[in-house]
């Protein structure tokens, strides 16, 4: 299991050196834009397309081919993208936080990261890869694009209609959270969970 999340991680190192450039700089300017979240919201859901992308490098280099004689099951295989994704999400959100709270010391206008905004963009970064992954871990890339594709717009689209109300921002309470916050990364965790189920289900049973 830990040699394939190295493989995973030096994968992203290899075919995403320039992406993690850009989404540091989102992460490091989206404090700044009091317009707009979608800056504070991108980061998320561009990290949470890596782990469908590696699929699809892993399937075109016949890699999931090879990958039947390693002392390796297919479920460690699905489990290994799923905690990348984990992985991606966790360092995006620490990210954040710090980005946000640098800016915030320098400036008392800045835009305040609120539990409840945070808690969005933890959700939103979970959506995406949890409704996608099973279907290509079961039809493959190719047949999955479609859905790939028409998951990705409505995410977008989602950020973006968040991203155009500035309510989360001026939100300062910390403690409690209002419902409707904590439950969306609740949520969001049990569709992972459900996800990756069904993502073991269905490559285990599937002829490669």
């Amino acid at each position: 299991m830990k040699g394939l999340l190295r493989k995973e991680l030096y994968t992203v190192w290899a075919y995403y050196k320039v992406f993690v450039v850009v989404v540091i700089a989102f992460i490091c300017i989206g404090p700044c834009n009091r317009g707009s979240l979608f800056l504070m919201y991108y980061p998320m859901l561009f990290v949470g397309m890596i782990p469908m992308s590696l699929l699809a490098y892993d399937e075109n280099s016949k890699w999931l081919a090879y990958s039947a004689a390693l002392p390796c099951t297919r479920r460690q295989i699905v489990s290994a993208k799923y905690l990348l994704l984990l992985i991606l999400v966790a360092a995006v959100t620490l990210l954040t936080v710090i980005a946000q709270s640098a800016y915030a010391a320098l400036h008392i206008d800045a835009v305040r990261l609120s539990p409840s905004l945070l808690c969005t963009i933890l959700a939103l970064g979970l959506l995406a890869p949890s409704l996608v992954l099973p279907i290509e871990f079961k039809f493959g890339v190719e047949k999955g694009r479609l859905v790939y594709y028409a998951v990705m717009i409505a995410t977008s689209v989602l950020a973006a209609v968040f991203g155009n109300s500035t309510e989360s921002v001026n939100q300062t309470q910390i403690l409690p959270l209002p419902v409707a916050a904590w439950t969306l990364p609740l949520a969001a965790g049990v569709l992972l969970g459900v996800s990756w189920l069904l993502s073991v289900h269905f490559y285990e049973t599937r002829e490669l």
